[in-house]
């Protein structure tokens, strides 16, 4: 009897670890999408100055919920994804375009974060 209930408690904690995590990707995953949204709006406006405020809070925001991203997902798109999000602000002064581009790309992993990938417990354990 012992057994069966370790396993049920076992069971819950696990699926409230996916659940928690689940969420917070989403959440941060969203966030990212939203702000990045906003920059490439701004650059395809010419509002240059703007685009740099979204980016530099779109980095603030990288650098404060990264940290989800690295632990429940695959480490090769965190670490597409974070040095995107970084290479966007020196491309923005000199060439718009390919940062435009590079805002695209990264709401494109983020879409793909929020659509298709799921918690790997491979990163966790």
């Amino acid at each position: 009897m012992r057994r069966f209930i370790l396993c049920l408690i076992l069971f819950a904690l696990v699926l409230t670890i996916c659940t928690v995590s689940t969420v917070s990707i989403n959440k941060n995953a969203g966030t990212l999408y939203d702000d990045l949204s906003d920059a490439l709006d701004a650059v395809q406006r010419g509002d240059l100055a703007g685009a740099k405020t979204k980016v530099e809070s779109c980095e603030r925001s990288w650098d404060d919920s990264g940290l989800p991203f690295f632990l429940y997902l695959d480490h090769n798109m965190f670490n597409e994804l974070e040095f995107l999000i970084h290479s966007i602000a020196v491309f923005l002064p000199a060439y718009p375009m390919l940062a435009a581009e590079q805002i695209q790309r990264c709401r494109a992993v983020l879409q793909n974060i929020m659509d298709q990938q799921q918690v790997n417990a491979e990163n966790v354990f």
